[in-house]
C-alpha cells in the first residue's frame, strides 16, 4: 500500500517567493513548523492509502479529468488559518488568479476519481497552500495568541504567476521527521 495524492506545483519563482516569506514568518519563533518551500504544492484531491496497483486507474481518472483544462496562471494571496483564528492548527495562503479553471480542474478531476470508487473527502474543498502547521501540545492560550498575531499580519502582495500547465500523482512517504513526496505521474493540460 501506498499513500496517494493529486496535486498542482507552484512556478519555480513563485516557490523561490514563498520561500522568502517562510524565512521571514520562521524568525517570528511562533510554535510553528512551517514546510519546505520545495514541498510545498496545491492538493486537488487526496487519494490516500491505496494498492499500487491501483495507481494506473488515479492517473487514468486524472487524465480523464484534465483532457479538456487548458493551461492557467496562478498566484498566492492571502493568509489564513484552520480552523479558526482562536485555536489555529494549520496555516494557509490563499490563491488568486484564476480560480474558476483551478476549481473547475478539481471537479472534473475529483468526479472522475469518485466515479472509479476513490471516495472523496467529507469536508468542502477550497484552494490553498499550507505553509505551516502548529506544533502539538501548544496550550489555548498560545494558540489564541498566535492567532491574533497572524490575523493582524500583512504578508503583502504576492508578484509571481504560476503557470499551471500539468497535474501531478505524488506518493506521501512519511518518515517521524515529517513526509516525503516522490512523482509518481504527470498529465499535461490539453
Amino acid at each position: 500500500m501506498i499513500r496517494v495524492f493529486v496535486a498542482v506545483d507552484l512556478g519555480e519563482r513563485a516557490r523561490r517567493e514563498l520561500e522568502r516569506l517562510i524565512q521571514k514568518l520562521s524568525s517570528k519563533r511562533w510554535l510553528v513548523r512551517w514546510e519546505k518551500p520545495e514541498k510545498l504544492h496545491l492538493t486537488l484531491f487526496f487519494v490516500g492509502w491505496t494498492e499500487e496497483d491501483m495507481v494506473s486507474r488515479v492517473v487514468e481518472a486524472v487524465t480523464e479529468g484534465a483532457k479538456s483544462i487548458v493551461p492557467f496562471s496562478i498566484r498566492l494571496g492571502y493568509l489564513g488559518v484552520f480552523p479558526d483564528y482562536l485555536k489555529p492548527r494549520v496555516v494557509w495562503l490563499g490563491i488568486k488568479g484564476d480560480q474558476q479553471e483551478l476549481v473547475r480542474l478539481r471537479r472534473q478531476v475529483a468526479g472522475a476519481l469518485v466515479s472509479r470508487g476513490f471516495p472523496d473527502e467529507k469536508r468542502g474543498w477550497a484552494p490553498h497552500l499550507t505553509i505551516g502547521r502548529m506544533q502539538t501540545d501548544v496550550r489555548f492560550r498560545a494558540q489564541k495568541e498566535l492567532g491574533r498575531q497572524l490575523q493582524k499580519l500583512d504578508v503583502g502582495a504576492f508578484s509571481e504567476l504560476s503557470l499551471i500547465d500539468r497535474v501531478v500523482i505524488y506518493q506521501s512517504i512519511l518518515h517521524p521527521q515529517g513526509s516525503e513526496y516522490q512523482k509518481i505521474s504527470e498529465v499535461p493540460l490539453s
